[in-house]
């Protein structure tokens, strides 16, 4: 899978992966469990969002898929009922964890459990563990904590049919922010609907139909989700 790569860079991914330690441990709340250095592509992870995934089992079987050469299947964490967090590769690694060309742009985190019932709840210390990860790895590597743009379930980029995570994973408390800034919101100008990120720049998104669509989805009260400003109000945001 390296020989993708020019010799240079090849040698740094290679020695990042197999040098990978508790000292190299991107998040500084996981503990080190390295995966088969050979389990990842050769290329380097662009990191611009997360995959959430869930093992379906115990971590003790999640992790005996991870270690077995033939079982082509990586992911860069896993967080445990019990709140633990575990780390196999450095989130520069291109994992083999979504089943397509996610792989290449986004960290994937399993969650333990979702056996029996396969919806079963993640635990009050795995929520919370699992929301500091992700809220870490956003400020880290730079993308928002917004659903579809950097917060993806397995299900939505998988190259076949797969219900993973099985509707576990409670989005809102992701994207709930202390920082007001760093909070996704919408305005009404112009005729369109404008999605402003973090730090103010404002992009179309689509018809004013969407806005309740997406008041539904952060669990607001019809129209809350919208903020009327003027046109110029927008543009001075970044829209064009």
């Amino acid at each position: 899978m390296f020989s993708m790569l020019p010799l240079s860079k090849r040698r740094t991914l290679k020695k990042l992966i197999e040098g990978y330690d508790r000292k190299r441990v991107n998040y500084p709340g996981a503990v080190s469990q390295p995966g088969p250095a050979n389990k990842v592509n050769g290329g380097v992870n662009t990191c611009r969002g997360v995959v959430c995934h869930s093992m379906v089992g115990p971590y003790a079987a999640a992790l005996g898929e991870l270690q077995k050469p033939s079982r082509r299947a990586s992911w860069h964490y896993s967080v445990l009922k019990s709140g633990v967090v575990y780390a196999h590769y450095p989130d520069e690694a291109q994992a083999w964890h979504a089943g397509s060309s996610f792989n290449n742009s986004t960290i994937g985190i399993e969650h333990e459990g979702g056996l029996n019932p396969y919806n079963e709840p993640l635990t009050p210390a795995q929520l919370a563990a699992s929301v500091d990860l992700v809220r870490w790895l956003s400020r880290n590597h730079g993308f928002p904590l917004v659903r579809r743009v950097g917060l993806w379930e397995h299900r939505e980029v998988s190259g076949e049919p797969t219900a993973c995570p099985s509707f576990r994973i409670p989005w809102l408390h992701y994207t709930e922010e202390e920082d007001e800034m760093a909070k996704p919101y919408f305005a009404w100008a112009d005729n369109r609907l404008w999605f402003v990120g973090p730090g103010g720049t404002a992009n179309w998104v689509t018809t004013k139909e969407a806005a309740d669509k997406i008041a539904q989805i952060y669990g607001l009260p019809n129209g809350d989700a919208t903020i009327a400003l003027s046109k110029e109000a927008i543009a001075g945001l970044g829209g064009k």
